[in-house]
C-alpha cells in the first residue's frame, strides 16, 4: 500500500524540520510550504492526503488556505488540522467555520497529534469507500474489518447477503424503486443486528444487491433469521397486486426470452473460523463464493452456514 501523503504548512522553520521528520519516521510522505501562498501552490502537486495547516501565516492565513481548498471539488474533501497557537474558543469557532476538521494548538503532544491524523486518514478512507445510496462502508473498509478481526484472534462470523432476482424486479419497477429495495433492505439488516444483542457488528454494502454483516460468532443465526423474516414481509409490499398474486413476475432473460421470475428472496452465506481456521479475507470469500451457490439453489430466502472443518 502506498505512503499516505500529507502537507505540512508552517512559516516557522523549526516546526517544518521537527515535525516533518517525526511524521517521515512514522512512515509517511511529507511535503512542507512556509506560507498560504506556496500552500495552495504544493496542494496541486504534492496531491496530499492530509494537510496540517498553521493558521497565523505571512501573504495568506490559514483560514483563507482552508476556505479555499473547500470550495474546490477537487481539494474539498482532504482533511485539514489547525496547528496554531491560537486556542480561543472564537478562533476554534473560527476555524471549523472554515472547514478545519480538527484544531490542535501549540505547544502540541506529537503522539496526540499523530493519533488524530491516523483517524481522520481512516475516516476519509471509510468516506470515499461508502456507498453512496445506503452509506454503509464499501470492499475497503470490508476487508480491513475482517483483516482487523483475524488479527485479533477472534471468533466470528462473516454473513454475505444477495437479493435473489433483483435485477427482474429493477427492469420492471425501474431504477428508483431498485434503489428504494436497496436503501430499505440495508436499514432492516441495521435492525436485524441491533436486534439480536450482538455488540460491535460490521455492517457494509459491498455493491449493487450484495451486503455484508461481520459479528462475533454465536449470534449469526439470530441475525440471519431477524433478516429473512423482515426482508420476506418488506419485499412483498414492493410489488402490485397483480404480481403478488402471481407469485412471479414476466420478463426478458439475457437472451431476450420472456420468461417467469420469482418474486425477490435474499440468500445469506455464513462462514466462520469455529470449526476451522481463517488467516486471510480472501479465504472468506473463497468459502463464502461456495456457500451462496448452495444457498441460491434453495428455494425462497434462506441461509446457509459453514459446517466443515479443515
Amino acid at each position: 500500500m502506498a505512503k499516505a501523503r500529507i502537507l505540512i504548512v508552517d512559516d516557522e522553520p523549526d516546526i517544518l524540520k521537527i515535525l516533518g521528520n517525526r511524521l517521515e519516521h512514522a512512515g509517511y510522505d511529507v511535503a512542507k510550504a512556509s506560507d498560504g501562498i506556496e500552500a495552495l501552490e504544493k496542494v496541486e502537486g504534492a496531491n496530499p492526503d492530509l494537510i496540517v495547516l498553521d493558521v497565523m501565516m505571512p501573504h495568506l492565513d490559514g483560514f483563507g488556505v482552508c476556505r479555499k481548498l473547500r470550495e474546490s471539488v477537487v481539494t474539498s474533501l482532504i482533511p485539514i488540522i489547525f496547528l496554531t497557537a491560537k486556542g480561543q474558543t472564537v478562533d476554534k469557532i473560527s476555524g471549523i467555520k472554515s472547514g478545519a476538521d480538527e484544531y490542535v494548538t501549540k505547544p502540541f503532544d506529537f503522539d496526540e497529534l499523530e493519533a488524530r491524523i491516523e483517524e481522520l486518514l481512516r475516516r476519509k478512507q471509510q468516506i470515499l469507500s461508502a456507498n453512496p445510496l445506503t452509506g454503509l462502508p464499501g470492499n475497503i473498509s470490508i476487508a480491513e474489518e475482517i483483516q482487523k478481526r483475524i488479527k485479533g484472534n477472534e471468533k466470528f462470523a462473516v454473513c454475505y447477503l444477495d437479493i435473489n432476482n433483483f435485477k427482474s424486479y429493477n427492469d420492471r419497477y425501474g431504477y428508483q424503486k431498485g434503489d428504494s429495495v436497496l436503501f430499505q433492505t440495508s436499514r432492516l439488516i441495521m435492525d436485524a443486528v441491533r436486534d439480536s444483542g450482538v455488540k460491535n457488528a460490521f455492517i457494509g454494502h459491498i455493491g449493487g444487491d450484495d451486503f455484508i454483516v461481520i459479528m462475533l460468532s454465536g449470534y449469526e443465526d439470530s441475525v440471519c433469521n431477524g433478516i429473512i423474516k423482515s426482508f420476506d414481509a418488506f419485499s412483498l409490499l414492493q410489488y402490485d397486486e397483480a404480481d403478488r398474486n402471481c407469485g412471479h413476475i414476466q420478463g426478458q432473460d439475457r437472451q431476450g426470452k420472456e420468461v417467469c421470475f420469482p418474486l425477490m428472496s435474499i440468500s445469506i452465506a455464513v462462514v466462520t473460523n469455529e470449526r476451522r481456521p481463517i488467516t486471510h479475507p480472501g479465504q472468506v470469500s473463497e468459502i463464502a463464493a461456495e456457500l451462496k451457490k448452495r444457498a441460491k439453489s434453495l428455494h425462497g430466502s434462506n441461509y446457509v452456514k459453514d459446517a466443515r472443518k479443515e
